[in-house]
């Protein structure tokens, strides 16, 4: 198995498990810290998250390159070397799905600086419930490409460890 796709899916298990996380149990806790304690409360909240998810979104956002790199060199083998029909068939798509993982983690980046990075902005001036409730609802579309992600990356691997014998 490829060392860049197990890598892909161990990292995006990881943010996936911490994205919803956030999602089921840490954001709707901001409602919780009422007003008085809320400035303080979102500034460790920021400064922690950050040292968690900073460096594993970069390793994604690389890994996710290098997989479309390697999806399309298992794409060129397929093209010029013989391999059976069906898993020509069953793995051709290797470099178009490859690339979707991509776009689905440059949409994680965008959605993440221009929405989440703002919203957390505003917070950090203090508690405001209709900003709470903009956070944890669009937090839904990070939780759901997330997750996403990690489904078509399972069926990449499935699909690799189901072929392994027949393109190495």
């Amino acid at each position: 198995m490829s060392p860049i796709l197990l890598s892909n899916l161990l990292i995006t298990s990881f943010l996936v498990g911490l994205i919803w996380f956030v999602q089921v149990v840490h954001y709707p806790i901001f409602k919780e810290v009422g007003k008085q304690n809320f400035q303080n409360f979102h500034s460790v909240h920021t400064t922690l998250t950050g040292k968690i998810v900073i460096l594993p979104m970069l390793i994604e956002l690389g890994l996710s390159f290098w997989l479309v790199w390697e999806g399309y060199e298992v794409d060129y083998t397929l093209q010029n070397n013989y391999v059976g029909e069906s898993i020509r068939n069953r793995m051709s798509n290797f470099y178009s799905f490859s690339s979707i993982a991509l776009v689905f983690t440059l949409l994680l980046w965008i959605l993440t600086a221009w929405i989440f990075v703002p919203l957390h902005g505003k917070l950090s001036k203090g508690y405001d419930i209709k900003t709470i409730e903009k956070l944890v609802f669009r937090n839904w579309f990070r939780t759901f490409f997330w997750s996403l992600r990690l489904i078509l990356l399972i069926y990449l691997t499935l699909e690799a460890t189901n072929n392994l014998n027949y393109i190495e």
